[in-house]
């Protein structure tokens, strides 16, 4: 493929945005004639027939796909660990993890292997591994990318098992990258903005009701603050149209246990039926708009993705 994109470029021909730049992506996406293990055994023979929707529009923009990065067992893990390819460390320090579940992501990205990748978060999966190996990341809203092909590894052909949850979404080295990734795969429009950062409100949350932050991830988020108020932008650091952020952080954990789940007993012993789904789900929709009522006031809302740097590997796999 590399050949072909020089002899098509030696010719005038451009394949796309993407020509000729490698990339790897998560192994539990879909790739043709390529193993995508989702990192457990029970697929570690199992090649796709076909691409998966995002891995489809990366290759018609040019991209060629150097290989696949390893995931946690099922992508349910923080730590990237499992019984098909074993441990992916972080590049800067082996002692340390890369995150996960798109651990391998971030630590292609971040060692130089390849310019860009894509992996999928549910609750930190693209985040948190950019955020401990130092590059981008980004969660889109649900739904701007399609997650088709990214299946739960034992339920091959089906909906993903986090489909009300969970994102596909590009790591890179910069935040151009990441838009240029963005909008090669969107399955919907994006409204573009375009104001003056002077013009621009934003709201700085840099603690959890359960979680502090450490001073090691405090400190670079006050001194980027600093530097955008030098530039002009309002920033407040408390607000009243902030929703509860612990209770939220609840109906958040209902629903991915039920959803992860599948019908099986959660952590109480008991079954969700198909009403308890129906009522996270208008949780869901009454916190997007308690949300959206935050954002009719502010541009931005600067967060950590974690609240502390790069973690020690476990003991053991998980």
């Amino acid at each position: 493929e590399a050949w072909a994109a020089d002899e098509a470029l030696a010719k005038g021909e451009v394949l796309g945005p993407l020509h000729g730049v490698p990339m790897t992506l998560k192994d539990s996406l879909d790739t043709a004639g390529v193993l995508s293990t989702g990192g457990t055994k029970g697929r570690a023979n199992f090649v796709p027939e076909r691409d998966a929707t995002v891995v489809a529009r990366m290759r018609s923009a040019g991209a060629i796909l150097l290989g696949k990065t390893n995931t946690p067992e099922l992508t349910l893990a923080g730590e990237t660990d499992n019984l098909v390819y074993g441990r992916t460390n972080n590049p800067h320090d082996h002692a340390h993890s890369p995150g996960g579940s798109s651990g391998g992501s971030a630590a292609a990205v971040a060692s130089g292997m390849v310019p860009c990748e894509f992996g999928t978060d549910i609750g930190g999966s693209v985040r948190v591994p950019a955020h401990f190996c130092g590059i981008w990341g980004h969660k889109g809203t649900w739904g701007l990318i399609s997650k088709q092909g990214h299946d739960h590894p034992l339920l091959a052909g089906r909906d993903a098992h986090d489909g009300a949850l969970s994102i596909a979404g590009p790591l890179a080295r910069n935040a151009a990258d990441l838009r240029l990734l963005v909008e090669l795969t969107r399955a919907v429009p994006l409204e573009a903005r375009g104001r003056r950062l002077a013009d621009c409100r934003m709201l700085l949350l840099v603690d959890h009701p359960s979680c502090p932050t450490d001073s090691a991830v405090r400190g670079p988020i006050e001194a980027a603050a600093a530097e955008l108020e030098r530039a002009g932008l309002t920033i407040d650091r408390a607000s009243d149209l902030v929703p509860d952020l612990a209770a939220q952080q609840g109906d958040y954990m209902r629903m991915l246990n039920v959803a992860m789940a599948r019908g099986m007993p959660g952590p109480d012993g008991k079954r969700a039926s198909a009403t308890d789904w129906f009522d996270m789900l208008d949780t869901q929709a009454r916190n997007e708009a308690a949300w959206a009522q935050v954002f009719d006031s502010y541009d931005f809302v600067l967060a950590p993705p974690a609240p502390v740097l790069a973690v020690a590997h476990r003991e053991g796999r998980v």
